[in-house]
Order: structure tokens, then C-alpha cells, then sequence
């Protein structure tokens, strides 16, 4: 008896490419219309006979729904694209997400986006202290963007970009802005991913957070090929910890950013900046567990078993990690 497939056919009676369009992780997809909901999305699909990446967007919008965070809505199928460059894969039926962005590329003219650098350059420019300090960390700096830079230069453009005047927001406001932004960081680092945060403008004012999108190609390794795999599984805890802290980068550095800080680093000083947001982003993020992420790939049948193994592994490792990191913080609070 043949395995049901977690995959649907997407009929391009009902799916129409539109287009193509740079994806938040700079790759180039084809943009896929949805007419029966009316819908747009960027179409991730396989790409070598190894590849598994394109799990990656379903599996985030799975593990992000159980978290309480906002990402964007995804679905696997099928799909055939008949002009497709046959070159890059063995035919045009390509295993896929559908990642839905929300936003219609050719009617949403009075739509527009800011992204990182567009963000943090208007908080620099507007805030004379803030690139103060930005000038005297700048020397040696490894990353481009401290944790705090993130979180307030975010907080900044929304409340001076938004629906009323900066004066009228309140503290409330403001902290849930900032607990939003805290909570996909530490989304992001329980994964091992990068995410992308952008700020949606309607009619260039009434900004809001996007939903938080997978802009790094690497989630749980799975679009290296089996060999790599095998034998990085086989290396002790150790050595397989030392192996992912270069795999898998932090996204944020910390002050004064001469090296780029372990994933149990950045935890700590986000603890320490942010303590109160940090704990509930903490229990958000650690909702969904091992045996969450195991149950969820037993039904992945176009999945191997030795990048189900990868993740697993990633998986255990972070968590473990969070653990660590969040007892030292509770104990540090008791002696307060």
C-alpha cells in the first residue's frame, strides 16, 4: 500500500505564477497567485536530489502557530511549472512550501516596506545618541546589528511611522511592541535560524510589524547533503556543538561586538538587557518540544531519516541550552 503524502497538487487551474521575486533570504522564487482565497506566495521548492530545505518555511509556520508567534501562513504541495529551467532538478514537479505574504504584488501600490538597513538608518540618523554609541562600538564590529539596535530601532520606527503621534502611544504599547520583537529573536535562536522582521506602511503611515519570515537557507541543515550529515552525526556532543556555533551564527551580536557570540551568550545578555521580556518570550518559545518537533516529522515522507536525525539533534541541542541559560537567570534573580 502506497504512503499518503503530506504534499497536495497544487493545479495551476487554481495556482497561477505571476511572477518572480526576491525572497526574504535574497533567493529568487516565483510568486504563486491562489485565485480561490485570493491569495499570493512566494513558492520555496526542492532544489538537488539531497535537498530538504524546502520543508524548512512549513515546519517554521508549524513550530511558530504552537509558540504564539506571527508567521506567515504556508502550505506544501505539488506544483508544475512548464517554463521551468529543467536544468536545475530532475523534471518540473517541484515538492514546495507556499509561503502566503499577505500582500499583493501588483495591486498593493500604496503598500510599502521597510527592511532592516532602511530601519535602523532612520533610527541613527533621528537619534543623535543612539549613533553616538553606534560610532564608538563601530571599530572591530563582526556583526552588523546589536541586540538592542534591533529591538529599539524597530520599536522607534513603528511608533514614528504609526497610526497617531509618537506622544500618544503609551508605555503599554510601546512594551507589547517590544515583547513582539523579543519573542522572534528568541524564536529565531531556539531554531538556529534568521528571521526578517520588516515594517508593512499603508499610504506610507499605519506601521505594523510583517509577519516574521525565514531569511536564512539553513534551518536544521537540511539542504546539505546526506553525506555531511551522516558524518557530523557522528561526532561527539562536544564536537557537534562547535560544528553548529559555526553552521549556525547568531543573528545579533552584543556590546561591544568583537566576536560573534554563541547562541548561550546572546540568550544571556538578551536575559540580562530585557528580563522581564525575556522570561515570557522564554516560556513562549520553548511550548513546542521535542517531542512536538519528532511526532511532526514522522509525517514528513519526502523527509530522510538522517536530516530527521540533524534536526532532532539541533533541536535537543538549543533546547538544552535555553534550559541552562534560564535556570543561571532564575538563579541570579533569588540572590536579588
Amino acid at each position: 500500500m502506497q504512503e499518503k503524502s503530506e504534499f497536495k497538487a497544487f493545479n495551476p487551474d487554481e495556482y497561477e505564477v505571476v511572477m518572480q521575486a526576491i525572497g526574504p533570504e535574497r533567493g529568487k522564487h516565483y510568486v504563486l497567485h491562489n485565485k480561490k482565497a485570493g491569495k499570493y506566495g512566494l513558492l520555496y521548492n526542492k532544489k538537488s536530489t539531497d535537498d530538504a530545505s524546502f520543508y524548512t518555511p512549513y515546519l517554521m509556520h508549524i513550530i511558530g502557530k504552537k509558540c504564539g508567534i506571527n508567521v506567515p501562513e504556508t502550505e506544501l504541495g505539488f506544483y508544475l511549472i512548464n517554463d521551468i529551467n529543467k536544468t536545475t532538478y530532475r523534471d518540473s514537479f517541484f515538492e514546495s512550501s507556499l509561503v502566503y505574504t499577505g500582500i499583493d504584488p501588483i495591486f498593493g501600490s500604496n503598500v510599502s516596506h521597510a527592511a532592516e538597513d532602511v530601519i535602523e538608518g532612520t533610527y541613527l540618523t533621528e537619534n543623535e545618541q543612539a549613533a553616538k554609541r553606534r560610532r564608538e562600538q563601530d571599530r572591530g564590529r563582526v556583526q552588523k546589528m546589536n541586540f538592542e539596535e534591533y529591538v529599539e530601532s524597530n520599536v522607534y520606527y513603528l511608533v514614528s511611522r504609526g497610526s497617531k503621534p509618537k506622544h500618544e502611544y503609551s508605555k503599554t504599547e510601546v512594551d507589547k511592541m517590544r515583547q513582539e520583537l523579543i519573542d522572534r529573536a528568541m524564536f529565531g535562536l531556539k531554531l538556529g535560524i534568521h528571521g526578517k522582521t520588516n515594517i508593512d506602511m499603508y499610504d506610507h503611515k499605519n506601521a505594523t510589524l510583517s509577519p516574521y519570515y525565514l531569511a536564512s537557507h539553513n534551518m536544521f541543515l537540511m539542504g546539505i547533503n546526506n553525506e555531511w550529515i551522516e558524518k557530523t552525526l557522528e561526532k561527539s556532543d562536544e564536537e557537534f556543538k562547535q560544528s553548529m556555533e559555526y553552521e549556525l551564527k547568531t543573528q545579533y551580536g552584543v556590546p561591544y561586538n568583537y566576536t560573534v557570540p554563541t547562541s548561550e551568550q546572546l540568550l544571556a545578555h538578551i536575559f540580562e538587557r530585557y528580563p522581564d521580556q525575556a522570561e515570557r518570550a522564554y516560556k513562549k518559545v520553548t511550548a513546542f518540544t521535542l517531542e512536538d518537533l519528532e511526532a511532526e516529522l514522522a509525517t514528513y515522507t519526502h523527509l530522510d531519516e538522517s536530516h530527521k536525525k540533524m534536526a532532532l539533534r539541533i533541536f535537543e541541542m538549543r533546547e538544552k541550552e535555553f534550559q541552562k541559560v534560564y535556570k543561571e537567570y532564575q538563579k541570579s534573580k533569588s540572590k536579588e
